[in-house]
This record gives C-alpha cells, sequence and structure tokens, in this order.
C-alpha cells in the first residue's frame, strides 16, 4: 500500500510499507518543485486531498509557493505530478496560513480550493473545478465583478452524497 501525507514545512511524504518508512517527494523527477526551507520558489505548505474511484486514486495536492499557490494531480500514487495552471494564484499571498483543497468522494473530478485570493484575473478565495483541476470557476465574486469575500478558508468539506453541498 502507498500512503501521501503533508508534514510541517511544506513536505510531501510517502510511504510504500504502510507507513513504516517516509521519504519526502518533491523536485523536477517528480513534477513537484523542491522543498525549499526559506520560502522562495518552493514548496511551503500543502493540502492534500485523495479521492479513489473505480479502484484508482487520485491525489489533488494544493501547493503554496511564495507568493502564489498551484494544484498539482497525481494518479500513480503520487509518483508523479502534472501542474494544473487552472488553479495558479489560487491562495495568493496565504499561502503560509489557509490553502485548503478538497476533492469529493463521490465526484472525484470535483475539487474544490480556499484561499484569500481576490476576483477578475486572478482566482478567488473560493473556487470550485468540475473537470479534475483543469479548469476553475470562482464562486465569491462579489455583486460588482470586482471584488470577492476574503474568508480565510481552512477545511472544505461536502455533504455526504451531495459533493455540491458544501460545509
Amino acid at each position: 500500500m502507498t500512503l501521501v501525507s503533508t508534514s510541517g514545512g511544506g513536505a510531501l511524504l510517502k510511504s510504500t510499507d504502510n507507513g513504516v518508512t517516509w521519504a519526502a517527494v518533491d523536485g523536477v523527477a517528480t513534477g513537484l518543485p523542491a522543498i525549499s526551507s526559506a520560502g522562495v520558489g518552493g514548496l511551503t505548505r500543502t493540502s492534500l486531498s485523495i479521492v479513489t474511484s473505480g479502484g484508482v486514486s487520485v491525489i489533488y495536492l494544493g501547493v503554496g509557493t511564495l507568493p502564489s499557490g498551484t494544484i498539482y494531480v497525481s494518479t500513480d500514487g503520487g509518483t508523479t505530478w502534472a501542474n494544473k495552471a487552472g488553479a495558479n494564484g489560487f491562495c495568493q499571498s496565504q499561502c503560509w496560513y489557509d490553502m485548503p483543497v478538497y476533492a469529493a468522494p463521490e465526484s472525484p473530478t470535483t475539487v474544490f480550493t480556499g484561499g484569500a485570493g481576490s476576483s477578475g484575473s486572478v482566482p478567488s478565495s473560493f473556487m470550485r473545478s468540475t473537470d479534475g483541476a483543469t479548469t476553475f470557476q470562482d464562486h465569491m465574486v462579489a455583486v460588482d465583478g470586482n471584488s470577492a469575500l476574503h474568508a480565510d478558508m481552512h477545511a472544505i468539506t461536502s455533504w455526504p452524497g451531495q459533493p455540491n453541498n458544501i460545509g
């Protein structure tokens, strides 16, 4: 069994022996940025959501890199990762503080992000994707179309059996 977990300082850890030993997963070979203790240009914080459908696990990883964040997806147990540019900037300058990523168990291609963005050309603090994190729709734009609620989201979940009923 392959296990993946996030750790303090932004590291992503992987175990292939049921958690007896763990190794950091980062760097160009995997498709992820390198872990950076300075926090500039590398992983500073991560948020993980795993969903299994039809025997295949899809891992969504929110990656905080100063001054922004993006989503990476793995379908091979965390060995390789693909950057999903549609989420670039989703947590803005607060990736160190609030950057949840959530994939609904009943709908593995439905992904939600939170953070502290804005609207317009930059994602807001709450977005949804229905195509596996390829594209996102802003779900917190104000009536004026130019501002968004600053919600400081730290966790997202769905009502059991209702992937679009978010709490």
